[in-house]
């Protein structure tokens, strides 16, 4: 199986693999990382790992506006849920 750390990076290691005559997901079952469109539009459509970039935007400003109203506070460590949508590519 190949976890690629972006769905662009996927859609290269997916024709790579075709071109070398193995198929998807029959032989090797490709991931991607992002949720981007491009899942939809490769052949076969790309299971992926969506991010929720609205939120990771709005949560990453307001960690800023709070380090420049507090310079001195503490690192702070953010997790976020992403979502999986499995398509055919595994």
């Amino acid at each position: 199986a190949v976890f690629a750390v972006s769905d662009t990076l996927a859609a290269g290691a997916m024709a790579a693999i075709q071109q070398a005559g193995l198929r998807i997901p029959q032989d090797i079952a490709v991931v991607g990382f992002d949720g981007s469109e491009l899942a939809d539009m490769v052949s076969p459509p790309l299971t992926t790992l969506a991010q929720p970039s609205r939120e990771i935007g709005r949560r990453a400003c307001e960690l800023v506006l709070q380090k420049i109203i507090r310079p001195d506070s503490p690192p702070q460590c953010v997790i976020m849920q992403g979502e999986l949508v499995v398509r055919a590519s595994s």
